[in-house]
């Protein structure tokens, strides 16, 4: 690893969190639910993108809802595969 690599990586351990964006301002946050419930990644992206519905720019409401949708779909077909493979 090249040392500006180092340096990075130094600062990214050092700052622990990323600045919390604009469109996540509530007191809650998504990636806490994602973690405290032990999501999967599909539905972790799911609550992400209902979280955020509307609130980032150049993002409606109705794609961010549009994306959930997505990956539930994917999770409901995990689950129809979990149930025939029992």
């Amino acid at each position: 690893m090249s040392e500006s690599q180092n340096s990075v990586n130094e600062t990214l351990f050092k700052t622990g969190r990323p600045t919390k964006p604009v469109h996540y301002a509530y007191e809650i946050e998504p990636w806490d639910v994602i973690r405290d419930w032990n999501l999967d990644f599909w539905e972790g992206n799911a609550i992400k993108y209902i979280c955020r519905a509307g609130g980032k720019d150049g993002n409606s409401r109705a794609q961010d809802i549009r994306k959930a949708i997505e990956n539930l779909k994917e999770v409901y077909q995990q689950c129809l595969e979990d149930e025939v493979n029992g």
